[in-house]
C-alpha cells in the first residue's frame, strides 16, 4: 500500500499551492476506517521501532479530522465526498460543522456528507444500506436544495469511474482521471 506516500503527496500540493489545491475529508480519514484499510498497518510496517507508526497514525488522524467536508467552487460546484441527507437545509450548516472531529459518525450531518449516495429515480431519501451509513439521495431533493441554495446546480462526489468523467444528469457530475501508462 502506498496510503503514506499519496497522503504526503496530497499535503506537499497544498504546501506549494495553497490557494489552487484543496484536499476534503472523505470516509477513509476516520480512525476506525484507515485502521480497517490497513493504513495503521501500513505505518507500523513503515516506522516499526518506538511506537512511529502508531504516532504517525495517530497524528495523521488528527490531520483528517481539520479537514473540511465540502467545498464551494465559485458558488456553482458543490464537492463532498459523499452526497446530501435530510439533515442539509443550507450551506450555512455544512459551515457550522464544529472542527477538528475525530470521529464524523458522532454527526449526522458529516455522516451524510461522508457516506451518502445518489439515486436518480429516488423520491426523497432512503437509509443507505449498501455503505451502513448516510443515505440514498434523489434528484428531486437534490434540485430542491440547490434552488434554495444560490441556486447552484453542480454536484462532485467520491463516485468512482474508470477513466474521465461521467455525467449522470444535468445536475449531478463525477470524474476520476485515469493515470498515463
Amino acid at each position: 500500500m502506498n496510503s503514506l506516500e499519496t497522503i504526503c503527496c496530497l499535503l506537499a500540493h497544498k504546501l506549494m499551492f495553497p490557494k489552487m489545491f484543496n484536499i476534503l475529508r472523505g470516509n477513509h480519514e476516520c480512525p476506525d476506517i484507515n485502521q480497517m484499510y490497513g493504513f495503521q498497518d501500513e505505518l507500523e510496517r513503515k516506522f516499526p521501532t518506538n511506537n512511529e507508526g502508531i504516532t504517525l497514525w495517530n497524528a495523521f488522524n488528527e490531520l483528517f479530522a481539520c479537514l473540511p467536508f465540502a467545498a464551494l467552487i465559485k458558488n456553482k460546484i458543490l464537492c463532498v465526498h459523499g452526497g446530501i441527507g435530510p439533515e442539509l437545509k443550507s450551506l450555512d450548516d455544512i459551515r457550522k460543522i464544529k472542527r477538528p472531529i475525530l470521529y464524523p459518525m458522532t454527526s449526522p450531518l458529516a455522516c451524510s456528507l461522508l457516506w451518502s449516495d445518489p439515486m436518480l429515480d429516488l423520491k426523497g431519501f432512503i437509509k443507505n444500506s449498501l455503505r451502513g451509513a448516510g443515505y440514498f439521495f434523489g434528484q428531486e431533493h437534490f434540485r430542491n436544495f440547490f434552488t434554495k441554495n444560490n441556486d447552484s446546480s453542480s454536484f462532485a462526489s467520491r463516485k468512482a469511474i474508470l477513466e474521465g468523467f461521467i455525467c449522470e444528469s444535468i445536475d449531478s457530475f463525477s470524474a476520476n482521471v485515469k493515470p498515463n501508462p
